[in-house]
């Protein structure tokens, strides 16, 4: 048997859903057959296997995660027009709890995508619950978590933007 890590990969930019994969770096080269998948002990089917490299990591995805859930809350969102000035402020502040059903111990990303100013005259403000793994200077961000059976995490995001009044 070759061993696999199990992935969880939240893309909570489009759609908040957890998407199962695994990752394989193989010690040696295997060439195209048909592989058996157990996941949890737990047949789940047959898949065509395609060639892999020796101590070349690859990732496959299986689709949609019933056994990990996700739950995007959007909690504010707030224009506030400024009275003195020609400033206003939009709030929009969101938040994931996700939960862990499998049997073992699940290494998930959370993907999500922050607003990046690229004009002086909009200011952007981000706090997060749960610091992220990394922020990439585009907007995206990443989480990655480690979550044990049964276990729960919630992550808050509350991003600021002021900016002129004349501008949407």
């Amino acid at each position: 048997p070759i061993y696999a890590k199990l992935l969880i990969e939240i893309d909570g930019w489009a759609s908040g859903t957890a998407f199962l994969s695994m990752e394989i770096e193989p010690k040696f080269q295997m060439f195209p057959a048909r592989a058996d998948i157990f996941i949890d002990g737990m047949k789940i089917g047959k898949l065509p296997w395609f060639e892999l490299r020796k101590q070349k990591k690859e990732r496959i995805y299986f689709g949609e995660d019933l056994n990990f859930l996700v739950k995007k809350t959007y909690l504010k969102d707030y224009t506030k027009e400024h009275f003195f000035g020609n400033k206003k402020t939009v709030e929009k502040i969101w938040m994931y709890e996700i939960q862990n059903n499998h049997s073992q111990i699940v290494q998930a990303i959370l993907i999500d995508r922050i607003p990046v100013s690229r004009h002086s005259d909009y200011k952007v403000k981000v706090k997060y619950s749960l610091s992220p793994t990394k922020v990439e200077e585009n907007g995206k961000v990443i989480w990655n978590i480690k979550l044990k059976p049964k276990e729960n995490k919630v992550i808050k995001i509350n991003v600021k933007i002021k900016m002129p009044k004349e501008y949407k």
